[in-house]
């Protein structure tokens, strides 16, 4: 397992797409025109290479952050619901009182 404080200060994106079939999508990357290409033609992972249907998707939301704070959030957003992620990509701002800065600031490994 890396540990935060020994990966170098990167930015990475987070990132929300919108799929064909009207779900979400949720992910990190560091390229985000790689990603999307991954994603609508090579297919990445189980999501879209078992389920067609949900290809093409468009970015509806994107943030560049460091590492450690993406990963913080990334881990955040697989656990909001559809409703919570709708709000985000409409407001742009976290709704989330201040639970994640905390998790970012505490310092703490993340598992």
């Amino acid at each position: 397992m890396i540990k935060p404080n020994e990966i170098p200060k990167r930015f990475w994106y987070v990132y929300i797409v919108l799929c064909a079939d009207d779900t979400f999508y949720t992910g990190m990357a560091r390229d985000m025109k790689r990603e999307l290409y991954e994603l609508n033609v090579a297919r990445k992972g189980v999501y879209f290479y078992d389920h067609p249907e949900r290809t093409p998707v468009s970015v509806v939301f994107q943030e560049r952050v460091p590492f450690r704070e993406a990963y913080a959030k990334l881990c955040y957003l697989r656990n909001m619901n559809k409703c919570y992620k709708k709000t985000l990509i409409a407001t742009k701002k976290w709704p989330i009182g201040g639970a994640l800065r905390k998790f970012i600031e505490s310092g703490h490994e993340i598992k």
